[in-house]
């Protein structure tokens, strides 16, 4: 019985750690602009994909910063894994928008 108390225990702190969320950035991907679209239109998508990059890579840095100043390792976990799921949304969207790109010119 003390075994199952202890484990019911365990199990309910551990669930209490592993409960807590990746963070998760506020950058906001721009609309990719159809292959008709003007010149200034397109400026405007790349202001919008730059910023989108600087915020990506500023949230990378914070979270990989995060990571190697705490000391609870479940803590640090949750930073390199928010970094890392960051990078491949980013990496995600550049494919989709070379894949368009190539679809266009094709």
């Amino acid at each position: 019985m003390k075994f199952l108390i202890t484990f019911v225990l365990a199990s309910a702190l551990t669930s209490q750690v592993y409960a807590e969320d990746i963070p998760k950035h506020q950058c906001t991907k721009p609309t990719a602009p159809n292959s008709q679209a003007s010149d200034m239109v397109v400026k405007f998508f790349n202001k919008k994909l730059d910023a989108y990059r600087a915020c990506i890579d500023k949230f990378v840095k914070e979270q990989r910063e995060q990571s190697t100043l705490t000391l609870d390792p479940t803590t640090a976990n949750l930073h390199h894994d928010a970094a890392e799921a960051a990078i491949k949304e980013y990496n995600d969207f550049m494919a989709e928008l070379n894949a368009k790109a190539k679809n266009d010119d094709d």
